[in-house]
């Protein structure tokens, strides 16, 4: 079976993507979006996806791509910060 495609939005420190590891989901992150700059920093440094692919992270999620091959969508609980 193909790993599934996941799209993360409000991505913060991507609980949802380390929870499918803990589960042995095999999945692929197809895009994520986050506007917390130093979270994205983070993630640029511990996502191997990001790192071949860096446009595959959003500033948030109405600036992103439309993206194909999503089999499950993530969405956290905004930062106060930003809602």
């Amino acid at each position: 079976m193909p790993p599934i495609g996941v799209v993360s939005d409000c991505t913060g420190y991507d609980t949802g993507a380390l929870a499918l590891h803990f589960l042995g989901v095999d999945f692929r992150l197809k895009m994520v979006s986050e506007l917390d700059a130093n979270v994205r920093a983070l993630m640029h440094q511990t996502h191997r996806f990001i790192q071949r692919a860096p446009e595959a992270i959003a500033l948030d999620m109405v600036s992103r791509e439309r993206v194909e091959g999503v089999d499950l969508y993530i969405s956290s609980c905004p930062c106060q910060d930003y809602s």
